[in-house]
């Protein structure tokens, strides 16, 4: 009988490398270890995945696929989890995305 993660968490990836390793290190500084952390790799442009593949951890798996969106590369992870409970994390990213967006000149922001 094989050891399933409890949890599966599942972080699409696409252009995001300003912000990848730091939701990477978020997930696996969670106090609860037993969890697998799959990233999808969407088919982006940028050095996100040079950075995803720099953490030597062995609850990381990398998927790849051709580009498929937000929801396409979540249903990608949701796919090959092996926990029967699965998550996404939600606080990097929002995070992430509010600075991104506090960062952005009072004209370009939308409301």
């Amino acid at each position: 009988m094989t050891n399933l993660p409890a949890i599966s968490v599942v972080m699409p990836v696409y252009n995001v490398e300003a912000y990848v390793a730091e939701a990477i290190r978020s997930v696996l500084g969670q106090t609860m270890a037993d969890f697998e952390l799959i990233i999808v790799d969407d088919g982006g442009s940028d050095a996100s995945m040079a950075i995803c593949r720099g953490f030597a951890d062995p609850r990381i798996r990398i998927i790849a696929q051709a580009n498929r969106g937000l929801a396409g590369a979540r249903n990608t992870g949701i796919l090959a989890a092996r926990a029967r409970s699965i998550s996404r994390p939600i606080r990097i990213w929002a995070s992430a995305s509010r600075r991104r967006a506090s960062s952005m000149p009072l004209a370009g922001r939308c409301a």
